[in-house]
C-alpha cells in the first residue's frame, strides 16, 4: 500500500517521534496529543506506529476515534483488549467481523499463532486497504473485503466522516459506496470456530441471522458491540441468543470485569456483550 502525504503541525510531529518511543507511558504525556490533535486543520496520511503488543500498524490520522487512541495509547479498548487476551488461545479459530485496518485482526493473530486461523471481513474498501497492509502478509491471516448480512450480495454502506471505524448499513449519511455481503453460515459451512468477535454499527441483528449454525457449535464465543438505539427491534435479537443458549455478560469498559446482563441493555452508550456457554 502507498503512504499518503503526510501534513503535519511541527508539535505534532514531536508528539508522534517521542509516542512510537515510548514517552506516551509517561504519566506527563497522557492527554497531550488530544489537545493537540484535535485544534489540528486538515490531518492528512498515513503513519505507521507499533503496539504496546509489539504489533506494528499503519493507521489514517484522519480517524479521530480509533487512530487517536492507538497513537496516543498504543491500544484501542484497553479492557475489552485485555479480555481478548485472556479469552483467545493458541490454535483457535477466531472471526473479525467488521475488522476495520485491523487492529484486533493483528492481536488474534498473535495471539492463535502458527497453529491458528483468523478469518476477517471488512466492507469499506479503504479501511480494507489498510487492513491487507496490516495483516496481509500474516500467514494465518485470511482477509475479506466484503460485509456479513443476512442476504448475500451488493448492497450499500454509508461513510462516517471523521470516525472511520463507523460506517454503517443502517445509518444513512450523505456518503456511501457499495458492497458486497456474505452470510456467514454459508461462506464458513462446517468451520468450527471458537471466538467471534463483531462490530458492525447497528447491523447485529441482519449479521446475526446468517450465522445461526456458527452459533449452535458447543464452545463458540461471541463478543460483539451494541448501542441501544442503532437497533431498531432489539427484541429478536436477543431472543436468537438466549434461544441458542447464551448467558450474556457485559464486559465493563473500565476493568473489564464480567457484568451479568438479564436484561436488554437501554442505557445510551456503548457495550460490549460476551455471549457464552460456559464458564469462563
Amino acid at each position: 500500500m502507498k503512504k499518503a502525504p503526510i501534513f503535519l503541525s511541527v508539535g505534532i510531529a514531536l508528539y508522534l517521534f517521542f509516542a512510537d518511543r515510548g514517552f506516551r507511558q509517561l504519566p506527563g504525556f497522557k492527554g497531550v496529543f488530544y489537545r493537540l490533535y484535535h485544534h489540528a486543520p486538515g490531518k492528512r496520511g498515513v503513519i505507521s506506529l507499533t503496539t504496546v503488543h509489539a504489533i506494528p500498524i499503519s493507521i489514517d490520522l484522519r480517524d479521530d476515534i480509533i487512530a487517536t487512541a492507538l497513537i496516543e495509547y498504543g491500544q484501542w479498548e484497553p479492557s475489552l483488549t485485555k479480555f481478548m487476551c485472556r479469552v483467545v488461545k493458541p490454535g483457535m479459530t477466531v472471526i473479525d467481523i467488521g475488522a476495520h485496518v485491523g487492529y484486533y485482526t493483528t492481536l488474534f493473530a498473535k495471539l492463535v499463532g502458527n497453529e491458528g486461523t483468523v478469518i476477517s471481513f471488512e466492507p469499506e474498501p479503504y479501511n480494507f486497504s489498510l487492513l491487507a497492509h496490516n495483516a496481509g502478509a500474516l500467514s494465518n491471516c485470511t482477509l475479506i473485503n466484503k460485509g456479513v448480512s443476512d442476504v448475500a450480495g451488493p448492497a450499500t454502506l454509508y461513510l462516517a466522516e471523521g470516525n472511520l471505524g463507523a460506517h454503517s448499513m443502517r445509518s444513512a449519511t450523505s456518503m456511501s459506496t457499495p458492497i458486497e455481503t456474505v452470510r456467514l453460515d454459508e461462506y464458513l459451512k462446517d468451520t468450527p470456530v471458537h471466538v467471534i468477535k463483531m462490530d458492525v454499527e447497528g447491523n447485529e441483528p441482519f449479521a446475526l441471522k446468517s450465522m445461526r449454525a456458527l452459533l449452535a457449535q458447543p464452545t463458540v464465543v461471541l463478543i460483539f458491540e451494541y448501542i441501544p438505539g442503532y437497533v431498531a427491534a432489539p427484541e429478536e435479537m436477543f431472543t436468537q441468543l438466549s434461544q441458542a443458549n447464551f448467558t450474556l455478560y457485559e464486559i465493563t469498559h473500565d476493568t473489564g470485569d464480567l457484568v451479568l446482563l438479564p436484561t436488554i441493555p437501554t442505557e445510551q452508550r456503548v457495550f460490549n456483550i460476551l455471549c457464552t456457554k460456559e464458564p469462563l
